[in-house]
């Protein structure tokens, strides 16, 4: 389903332009990669220190600006809270979401840890994604997805891009809500 996807869409965001004074360079790489990404599933990942959250949040205004229906999900009821205080209005979980079933056309689902999501969940969730939506993958170990979520004969098939961020940066800077 993801390698079924590769480059088959069009950029996420081709006209957004992240802020650049609030990011660090790796960051800003990063959101842009994100922006550009053609493919289905976008995997995004960093170490803890790195700016996951912040940079995730630069990707959800910046579609939020261009008028993409975003949708932010997390595994757990803790994780949506801290997100939500984060900046992240209206997360959910991945069960409340999938139990829902409604999904604006276009939209892109972010999913925070997705790492902690079990593979016959994130099947569901892929395939109710799939038909005319996008999906970025945050916190994700990317031989559990290739190992879990799909047979094995997908670990030699193309994967989608991974992009990560590797600099500890320890944010300084002040969520919305945060101290």
């Amino acid at each position: 389903m993801a390698q079924e996807g590769i480059g088959r869409r069009a950029p996420l965001c081709s006209e957004c332009n992240p802020p650049t004074a609030s990011l660090d360079a790796e960051q800003h790489q990063a959101v842009e990669h994100i922006l550009q990404s053609r493919d289905f599933v976008t995997l995004f990942r960093g170490g803890a220190g790195t700016g996951k959250s912040f940079t995730l949040l630069e990707v959800h205004k910046a579609l939020r600006r261009d008028n993409r229906p975003v949708e932010v999900l997390a595994p757990q009821r803790q994780q949506v809270a801290d997100l939500e205080t984060d900046g992240f209005a209206g997360a959910q979980t991945v069960s409340a979401f999938l139990a829902r079933r409604s999904l604006p056309r276009g939209a892109v689902v972010l999913v925070d840890e997705a790492g902690q999501i079990g593979g016959e969940q994130m099947l569901e969730l892929l395939r109710h994604v799939k038909e005319n939506d996008r999906t970025i993958h945050n916190g994700l170990a990317p031989q559990r997805l290739f190992r879990d979520y799909f047979p094995p004969f997908f670990c030699f098939l193309p994967r989608p891009a991974l992009i990560k961020l590797h600099h500890a940066v320890y944010q300084i800077r002040a969520f919305p809500g945060g101290p």
